[in-house]
């Protein structure tokens, strides 16, 4: 949830930043369209070259640590440049390993769910997880930007900048979090399988 708050906050500070340096629908019409384009190349050569050998190298349970650190590293290279080197390098990085690393991640712990439960975890991740972070960042960087126009502070992109940030944290800690329990996890998934198995053909007396 706090990696789809963060991953809203860059969405909105990425077209704020680049709807100022290309003001004509034409121009940035060119420049979204080549934006998109060298995303989907990169997204593509990243996951046939990189992803695969990065999640077995790491491992599982490591490889979701990748999003929220490239998550604070677009926060800092946002905040430390906030024009559109920042807007779109930090968008970017946090697309990128969120479209390739981390989303071959979670569909690879998918599986290991056992199919009974197999659907309600994908929809509980996929979908409610990304909507009720979505709202929140929609909610709080709303309420930023009300503020800082109705103050004239011309500075406001700062404060959702550090909303990100603390999400960032928040998400950092969680992934860190469930690497303690990653393990035992997995272990009662396989347990309550074997005991259902041997459950099974005890009642048929094999």
């Amino acid at each position: 949830m706090a990696i789809n708050v963060c991953l809203t906050v860059f969405e909105f500070h990425f077209l704020a930043v680049s709807n100022q340096v290309f003001k004509t629908a034409e121009g940035y019409q060119q420049f979204y369209s080549l934006y998109r384009l060298g995303l989907t190349l990169t997204a593509f050569s990243i996951q046939c070259f990189f992803t695969s050998l990065f999640i077995k190298t790491t491992g599982l349970k490591n490889a979701f640590i990748a999003l929220p650190l490239a998550q604070l590293v677009g926060t800092l290279s946002m905040i430390i440049f906030p024009g559109i080197v920042g807007g779109v390098g930090g968008f970017s990085l946090s697309k990128l390993t969120q479209s390739t690393i981390d989303e071959s991640a979670r569909k690879s712990f998918q599986a290991l769910v056992p199919e009974e439960r197999r659907g309600r975890v994908s929809m509980f991740m996929d979908s409610y997880l990304f909507a009720i972070g979505t709202v929140i960042g929609c909610l709080a960087t709303g309420v930023v930007v009300l503020l800082g126009n109705q103050f004239n502070i011309s500075t406001y992109f700062y404060v959702y900048l550090c909303i990100g940030l603390i999400a960032c944290g928040v998400a950092i800690a969680a992934i860190f979090k469930m690497r303690t329990v990653y393990e035992q996890s997995l272990f009662n998934w396989r347990l309550k399988r074997r005991q259902r198995g041997k459950a099974i053909l005890d009642k048929l007396n094999l």
